[in-house]
């Protein structure tokens, strides 16, 4: 019988295997990147319940004028956390020629902080949906602050073209 204590006899396997180590190390790094990139969408495709309860707020109102403002926000909302969940993963396997390393790994994460950060102050603007006459006002906020998210996209994306 073997002496392995371990979870999972892939990875004592691996371990015979030189360089696997740093490997297994890197891959768990993307998979969390994946899952932080995951999250962050859904963040945003909840934020679609908060301009669907505007909506109702404003025909309530009876200021449906303002309804276009508010879809708009919505189908940014949905674009942007399309480009997060599809985003790049920054994954080489094991064999690959060109590997991500570490540098580029950490260069990744800091601009999924800086995405994170964007992603988080985009409840906050959508909560002030409450009154009619700043709808315009709060959807122009929402969209800068969309914008500065797929921004950082954009940064990440250059990031992981780099590699």
């Amino acid at each position: 019988m073997s002496d392995y204590k371990g979870d999972n006899i892939l990875e004592k396997l691996g371990s015979f295997v030189p360089g696997y180590a740093g490997y297994a190390q890197r891959e768990g790094r993307r998979k969390t990147d994946k899952m932080l990139r995951e999250s962050l969408a859904r963040l945003l495709d909840q934020q679609k319940r908060v301009l669907d309860s505007a909506v109702q707020m404003i025909l309530k109102a009876d200021a449906i004028h303002l309804a276009p403002e508010i879809d708009a926000v919505k189908r940014e909302i949905d674009t942007t956390a399309s480009q997060i969940r599809y985003a790049p993963c920054g994954s080489s396997g094991f064999f690959d020629l060109v590997q991500v390393k570490e540098p580029e790994l950490d260069r990744l994460y800091a601009c999924d902080l800086a995405l994170k950060t964007d992603c988080e102050a985009l409840p906050p603007i959508l909560v002030k949906l409450t009154n009619a006459d700043e709808v315009t006002a709060i959807c122009h906020e929402a969209r800068e602050c969309l914008t500065a998210i797929q921004e950082a996209v954009v940064r990440r994306r250059t990031v992981m073209e780099e590699v």
